[in-house]
């Protein structure tokens, strides 16, 4: 079963709602403090967003209830990476020599839709010490503060996850 329902290029307002609702709980979440005023602002701007990409919408497949999980898992893993590089960082920074070695590393991914690239390379980037500068086919331009972190790229667990999604959309 797919929740992102599509109908000859018209988009069904199934799929209206699920991205309006998953736009408005990241902007609650993103909020100091959830008040009556918060949450109707982000409604507000979740159906203002939503309606103006409701053409993207109409091609959007990547909602399939046998992948839903995988994204969840996507999602956990790169919480405990960002955590983890945040406590790395913050130890490179506060201590008294700041051994930094900043690199520009290329990376080639293994995942071929245009779109998990993406996901990919924003991963890649809200991931503190690394930031990817570019992205050209399949390759990938990531700026690591440490030459250390050009190793943990070599061995990415959010790209195996994410060539997974895409092999059960596509597969």
């Amino acid at each position: 079963m797919i929740l992102a329902y599509t109908y000859r290029g018209g988009v069904l307002m199934k799929n209206i709602v699920f991205s309006a609702v998953v736009l408005s709980t990241f902007f609650i979440m993103l909020s100091e403090k959830i008040t009556a005023t918060t949450i109707a602002c982000a409604m507000i701007v979740a159906v203002i967003v939503t309606m103006l990409n409701k053409d993207r919408l109409s091609h959007f497949n990547y909602i399939e209830l046998k992948v839903l999980h995988k994204w969840m898992h996507f999602i956990m893993v790169l919480f405990k990476e960002v955590v983890i590089s945040n406590i790395q960082v913050a130890i490179i920074v506060l201590s008294k020599d700041m051994k930094l070695a900043p690199e520009i590393v290329r990376f080639e991914s293994k995942l071929s839709s245009e779109v998990m690239r993406t996901v990919l390379a924003n991963s890649i980037t809200l991931t503190p010490g690394t930031m990817t500068v570019d992205i050209s086919d399949k390759e990938l331009w990531v700026h690591c503060l440490n030459g250390d972190y050009k190793d943990g790229l070599t061995e990415l667990v959010l790209e195996d996850i994410l060539h997974k999604i895409e092999g059960d959309l596509h597969g």
